[in-house]
């Protein structure tokens, strides 16, 4: 429909080499075989393994505080 939006799609997870969580911007493309994503800001992301069966806290602290930023107040603790 016109002036709908198209969905965003982030990656959420632990940077190596800056040892903190981050979610990034928009992807942009990815590469599957890479295992690379590109971001909206031009960043080159290399994806990890494959995901822990529940999120850990550092990564969930993280997303509710983006997810709170971004405006949707009404996410759970």
């Amino acid at each position: 429909m016109a002036g709908e939006r198209a969905p965003e799609i982030h990656v959420l997870g632990w940077r190596e080499a800056e040892q903190n969580v981050w979610i990034t911007s928009p992807i942009m493309c990815i590469d599957t075989g890479a295992r690379l994503v590109r971001t909206r800001s031009g960043h080159v992301y290399q994806l990890g393994g494959p995901d822990l069966p529940e999120f850990v806290p550092s990564l969930r602290r993280h997303l509710l505080y983006a997810l709170r930023t971004w405006g949707y107040t009404d996410v759970c603790r």
